[in-house]
């Protein structure tokens, strides 16, 4: 009798971690990313801005917490130069196969190098997430919502990650998270240190 009572509880927990559970939706306005967002980095990615780009290769021969994939890796990235005594900023970090625009709403933001969200597109141009700085900088870090998106733009997956920007912007923890995530875009993400 005990083990019938067992095999079915086994079956009642097997048949309800199968059901489908209903994403929540995010804790946010959709979608992150504005029309003037976009045209602000397209105009300086495509030199329609007075000020210079910057261009650099970065590789990393260390594998980053979050990052899934072979190491050493390249990208690319873009920044906006700001002038010899205030730094610059990043607007683009471009992979082997996917896109992160990076945007800054306010001075001070752009000014730390910290971007205030980001947008991530296939080589095709498809929109695959976006994400955005809800709190933060405090002691170091940053939380940003970051939200993925499927082929016809529903969202799959989005959760709240912790970014040490002390650490040259590396992910370091994700959570109160919701549905299944392909692939981690916002590994890393522009700050100060790097």
């Amino acid at each position: 009798m005990k083990r019938k009572i067992v095999w079915l509880l086994l079956v009642l927990i097997l048949v309800t971690s199968c059901v489908h559970k209903e994403l929540l939706d995010p804790p946010l306005e959709l979608p992150i990313w504005s029309a003037s967002d976009l045209s602000k980095v397209d105009s300086a990615l495509n030199g329609s801005s007075t000020q210079s780009l910057l261009s650099q290769t970065r590789t990393f021969y260390v594998e980053p917490p979050f990052y899934k994939g072979s190491v050493p890796f390249k990208y690319d990235t873009y920044s906006v130069n700001m002038g010899s005594n205030l730094g610059s900023y990043q607007i683009a970090n471009i992979f082997s196969d996917y896109v992160n625009l990076f945007a800054y709403d306010d001075a001070m933001m752009m000014y730390s190098g910290i971007a205030s969200k980001a947008i991530t597109f296939d080589k095709e141009g498809n929109q695959l997430a976006e994400a955005v700085i809800i709190e933060g900088p405090k002691d170091q870090a940053i939380v940003i919502l970051e939200v993925h998106y499927d082929s016809v733009g529903r969202v799959v997956y989005w959760c709240k990650s912790k970014i040490d920007i002390s650490n040259l912007g590396l992910k370091e923890e994700e959570y109160d998270t919701h549905g299944k995530k392909d692939r981690d875009y916002y590994f890393i993400w522009p700050s100060m240190t790097y």
